[in-house]
């Protein structure tokens, strides 16, 4: 076992290395500047109630987190109820899953840069809607894979199409801060996530569980459509221009 966490160690350490040496800054050059000046005042406060579309955002991302939550805590007990080599098939979906986000998340990219984004959040979320349904409801393996395709297409849409969306919509000078108010959905979700996952799990079942995510999922689809249909009726927003996807040269 101490060789698989061995692995994962020197995995991470060259990520970061990779990142470290490849990624390039994003910062623009005049805030840059701006940080090198001595004696300069102090940024001003932020208030949130003046960042509501940030947190509409962050909001409407939680029920897609919530499901990643449950697929980390209840989903393998919910496939043990259903399947004898459950722990064979979880680990086949997880791998199934990493190697085709390694195949395909720049191709998608590329196909995906130029259209809105309230129509990327809209499939995508319908995408993640129909797999939370497949999770609780699917009788066979093979359905299982099929259902794990979907969720991969969802999160190869989802994952950069958010994070360009923030980075549009954040001021420069408040862009760390932005982008660590929209992470607390991760986190969240994390915290409360299995805990309520867990609950309903022992009190009804699973196929409960993941229809009521279903619906979630479903409501914070509607919600992020709407939101994507105002910022780009806004004319005087910069992230009507948000609907573009990331570069297929951005890193994924």
């Amino acid at each position: 076992m101490h060789i698989v966490f061995l692995i994962c160690a020197l995995s991470t350490g060259i990520y970061a290395i990779v990142v470290w040496w490849k990624v390039p800054e994003t910062l623009p050059s005049d805030i840059k500047e701006q940080s090198g000046i001595q004696g300069r005042s102090p940024a001003s406060p932020i208030r949130l109630r003046e960042h509501k579309l940030l947190l509409w955002i962050t909001l409407s991302a939680m029920p897609v987190t919530l499901l990643y939550a449950q697929v980390e805590s209840t989903f393998p007990l919910h496939l043990q109820t259903r399947f004898e080599n459950f722990q064979t098939i979880y680990a086949t979906l997880m791998t199934f899953n990493g190697l085709t986000v390694i195949l395909l998340q720049i191709w998608i990219a590329r196909k995906t840069k130029d259209f809105p984004v309230r129509w990327i959040m809209a499939v995508s979320y319908a995408l993640f809607a129909a797999v939370s349904l497949g999770y609780g409801f699917a009788p066979w393996f093979a359905m299982l894979l099929a259902v794990e395709l979907i969720f991969t297409i969802g999160e190869m849409l989802n994952g950069p199409h958010m994070q360009k969306l923030v980075s549009v919509i954040a001021p420069p000078e408040h862009r760390g801060l932005y982008f660590s108010i929209f992470g607390m959905n991760w986190q969240l979700a994390r915290a409360i996530g299995p805990l309520l996952g867990g609950l309903i799990l022992s009190r009804l079942n699973g196929e409960c569980l993941f229809a009521l995510l279903a619906f979630l999922i479903a409501a914070g689809g509607c919600s992020m459509f709407v939101l994507g249909k105002k910022m780009a009726e806004s004319s005087d927003a910069p992230e009507c221009e948000a609907a573009r996807a990331p570069s297929a040269d951005a890193p994924a």
